[in-house]
């Protein structure tokens, strides 16, 4: 034996226990020091580990996750910019709209989507705002956004928080 704080394997004395990046301590046991990616199904102390991400990464303004079981989820933030009203009943509407395209091959069906301001540029002069989700979203695309507010002669720049999550299997 040499000493070591570290070990890449260890089997326990008697042979019923072993260990990855530490010693093997406890009988009947696979313990493992590293963090592990496992190809087949995973079971822990009488439970089974239904749902893992099986994908993780970054595409355009997309950050997006697919899960094992099937469930895919995106977020990001968007922006667009605002440049003059068009009167819409009491409210003002952007003659601009906002529609984000996701990830490819993402989801095989429309997700269920959030979007919201997050805020607006602090040099414009915007004010409060809000939001109309207008149609047009499908499995590729958010929904089409058109920003809303109370009075007229609004320019500058919103920016939007997005989240959806659908099937992605």
């Amino acid at each position: 034996n040499i000493p070591s704080e570290r070990v890449d394997f260890s089997l326990r004395e008697g042979g019923k226990g072993a260990a990855f990046g530490k010693y093997a301590i406890t009988e009947n046991l696979l313990e493992c020091e590293w963090d592990a990616k496992f190809s087949g199904d995973v079971t822990i102390r009488d439970g089974n580990v239904n749902d893992f991400p099986v994908e993780v990464g970054t595409s355009g303004i997309w950050t997006y996750r697919k899960w094992h079981s099937g469930i895919a989820e995106c977020w990001g933030e968007g922006t667009f910019d605002i440049s003059g009203w068009n009167k819409w009943g009491v409210l003002y509407e952007s003659s601009n709209t906002y529609q984000a395209t996701y990830p490819p091959n993402l989801f095989t069906a429309t997700p269920m989507v959030q979007i919201s301001v997050s805020r607006t540029n602090p040099d414009s002069n915007i004010g409060t705002c809000g939001l109309e989700i207008f149609s047009g979203a499908s499995k590729t695309q958010t929904p089409i956004c058109y920003a809303l507010r109370p009075g007229e002669g609004a320019t500058g720049t919103i920016y939007l928080s997005l989240v959806a999550r659908g099937r992605w299997k």
